[in-house]
C-alpha cells in the first residue's frame, strides 16, 4: 500500500483477537469487548474513527473544521460516546482532531483544537444509559484498538471499525462512509502521494484523475490534469480542467498565472479553425504549398479527421489529382460521426469546380453516413 509522511504503511486490517467475554458495569448494560489492530497511526486511525462513530449514531457534533471528538491519556487517544436517557449519544472529549492537507501535496497531517467546556466531562453522569468506547494505543508500527461496546450494539460498532480502517487502506472503495471528510482527506493523500512517487506520466494522470474525484482535491491537481489534455490535443477537456483549477485556486497570483494559461489554450482552440479556413482561401489563391502547410498545423493542434480529409480532397483536386481526391473523401465518409454537431464545424468550401459533388455519389448528393 502506501506511505505517507511516515503516518502508516500497509493499511491492512488485521483483527489480533475478539473476546466474546461480557460484563456489566454500572448502568447496568452487559457489553462486549473487542480488540483489533491495524498498520495505521493511533492519532490518524482515532480520528477516521471517532467520524466514523459520530456519523453513525447520528451523535450531536459541530461542523466539520471542530473535527472528531477525542481525548488523550498518556499515549493513548479515547474516542467515548455516551447514550442519554432521551436517546441521545453525547461524544466527551477534551479535543477535536481532523485530518488536513496543508500543502496540497499528499502530506495528511493531524489538525487539533481544544474542545468546548460543554464537551468536557462525565457527560450524562449518573443518567448515563450507556456508553461506546475506543481506545486506540500505538502498537509496532501502527496501532491497536480496544473496542468497549454494549452486546446489542457490539456487531454494529464491529462492523464499522472494520469498513473504516478497510476504506482507510484503499482508496477506490465506495460506500456507507467514504464520503466522511476525514476519510476523504486521509485518501486524498494516498492518491497524491502515489502520484508524487508515480515514475511514469500516464500512471500519474490515472491518479490525478481519481484523486479529482474526490471532494477537497487541491486546484493542483486540476491543473496538471488540464496542462495533460491540452498536450493530448483535447483542448475542451483542458479548458475545463483549467477553469475549474482557477476557481479552486486561493492564491490570487496562482489564479492570474492559471487564467493566462486558461486564455492561451482558449487561442490554440481556435487556431486550428482559422488555419482551415486560411488554408481555403490559400487554395483558391493558387497557393497550394501554403494551403498544405497551414492544413497540416491545423492537424496537429487539433485533428479533426473527417474535416481534414475533405480539405484534402479540394487540395487534391486543385492539384489534378481526383483518384487521390477520391481516396480523401471516401476516408472523409469513414470518419464523420453521426452528431450533427461535427457537420456544424465544417468550413465552407468555395464554389469551384474544384468542390463538385464526388462521382462516387450518384445522384449528386453526399454519399450515406456510416
Amino acid at each position: 500500500m502506501l506511505r505517507i509522511q511516515c503516518l502508516t504503511q500497509n493499511l491492512l486490517l488485521v483483527t489480533s483477537c475478539a473476546l466474546a467475554a461480557s460484563c456489566k458495569t454500572a448502568d447496568q448494560m452487559v457489553y462486549d469487548r473487542l480488540t483489533v489492530r491495524a498498520a495505521l497511526s493511533a492519532p490518524v486511525a482515532a480520528t477516521l474513527l471517532s467520524a466514523a462513530l459520530r456519523s453513525q449514531l447520528s451523535a450531536a457534533t459541530a461542523r466539520f473544521d471542530a473535527g472528531a471528538a477525542v481525548s488523550t491519556i498518556n499515549d493513548a487517544f479515547i474516542v467515548s460516546f455516551e447514550l442519554g436517557p432521551q436517546g441521545d449519544w453525547l461524544p466527551c472529549a477534551d479535543q477535536r482532531m481532523r485530518l488536513q492537507l496543508p500543502n496540497g501535496e499528499g502530506a495528511v497531517s493531524v489538525g487539533h483544537a481544544q474542545t468546548p467546556q460543554r464537551w468536557v466531562g462525565a457527560g450524562f453522569g449518573h443518567a448515563r444509559v450507556a456508553v461506546i468506547e475506543l481506545r486506540v494505543t500505538p502498537f509496532g508500527g501502527g496501532c491497536e484498538v480496544d473496542c468497549f461496546a454494549p452486546s446489542a450494539r457490539s456487531a454494529e460498532v464491529t462492523s464499522l471499525i472494520g469498513r473504516t480502517l478497510s476504506l482507510a487502506s484503499d482508496d477506490e472503495r465506495g460506500g456507507p462512509g467514504a464520503a466522511e471528510p476525514n476519510l476523504t482527506a486521509w485518501r486524498l493523500g494516498m492518491l497524491l502521494q502515489a502520484a508524487r512517487d508515480a515514475v511514469d506520466r500516464g500512471g500519474r494522470a490515472l491518479l490525478l484523475r481519481r484523486a479529482a474525484q474526490l471532494p477537497g482535491a487541491p486546484s493542483a491537481v486540476y491543473e496538471e490534469l488540464g496542462e495533460f489534455a491540452a498536450a493530448a490535443g483535447q483542448l475542451d477537456q483542458a479548458l475545463a480542467r483549467l477553469r475549474h483549477a482557477a476557481l479552486r485556486c486561493q492564491d490570487p497570483i496562482q489564479r492570474a498565472r492559471i487564467a493566462r494559461r486558461v486564455h492561451l489554450v482558449v487561442d490554440r482552440a481556435g487556431r486550428p479553425a482559422r488555419l482551415r479556413q486560411e488554408a481555403l482561401g490559400d487554395i483558391a489563391a493558387g497557393d497550394l504549398p501554403g494551403a498544405e502547410q497551414r492544413l497540416h498545423s491545423a492537424r496537429r493542434a487539433a485533428p479533426c479527421p473527417h474535416i481534414d480529409y475533405r480539405l484534402l480532397a479540394v487540395l487534391h483536386r486543385y492539384r489534378g489529382d481526383e483518384v487521390a481526391a477520391l481516396a480523401a473523401e471516401l476516408l472523409a465518409r469513414e470518419h464523420e460521426v453521426a452528431q450533427e454537431a461535427a457537420i456544424h464545424d465544417r468550413p465552407k468550401l468555395p464554389a469551384t469546380a474544384a468542390t463538385r459533388p464526388s462521382p462516387l455519389s450518384v445522384d449528386g448528393q453526399r454519399g450515406r453516413r456510416r
